[in-house]
């Protein structure tokens, strides 16, 4: 049934494969893996109710398990309960350290509930761990021009546009911190680039 599963959902029909994995789980229900790959299925197709459902589901199985708690914030996210999925996140990012895509989850979910605190270090975290992410970098610029440190916000932002010169934004949060730091006739011509590239 998993195996059935598997191959349905790589020929894209996330509907059946979900069917076969329901039914695999009725087979064996205190298996893991099979409750993660049914959460993440759902995901992929926009279903964050469900989704969220079974990671919880993956998570009475194994509470240590790094994905289900990850899969569990990103869902809780998807559903606008940005402050009921830092505990899930913050929790997969500390059991696996090493994988990118769970300190920059955790680093939105904490943007988007104010925690500039726990955001900042997420996204540390996430160009330490890929230094090529130019929206980590992006929104560590961001985070650190909120702050009022508007020194580190100019290196974070630098960086980020050589990565990423065209990024949406970016003329604007380099207008910002040229502003203040003092360096007015810059900043008024980044505030125009802007206006021009955003209308």
């Amino acid at each position: 049934r998993y195996a059935q599963g598997r191959l349905l959902e790589e020929q894209g029909r996330r509907d059946l494969a979900i069917g076969e994995y329901s039914r695999a789980i009725l087979l064996d229900d205190g298996a893991g893996s099979l409750a993660r790959r049914m959460c993440e299925a759902s995901a992929v197709s926009g279903e964050a109710t469900r989704s969220l459902e079974f990671a919880v589901r993956a998570l009475t199985i194994d509470p240590a398990d790094p994905r289900a708690n990850w899969l569990k914030g990103t869902a809780l996210l998807n559903l606008g309960r940005g402050r009921d999925a830092l505990p899930p996140l913050e929790a997969a990012a500390t059991l696996d350290s090493e994988r990118v895509e769970y300190a920059r989850t955790l680093g939105r979910a904490a943007e988007s509930v104010d925690r500039l605190d726990l955001a900042l270090r997420s996204f540390r975290r996430a160009v330490w761990l890929e230094p090529d992410d130019a929206e980590s970098w992006f929104q560590i610029a961001a985070g650190e021009a909120r702050l009022g440190r508007f020194g580190a916000a100019d290196t974070a932002l630098a960086e980020s546009m050589d990565l990423n010169p065209l990024r949406p934004g970016a003329y604007f949060l380099q207008g910002l911190i040229h502003e203040n730091l003092g360096r007015t006739g810059p900043a008024m011509d980044l505030y125009r680039q802007h206006l021009t590239a955003q209308p």
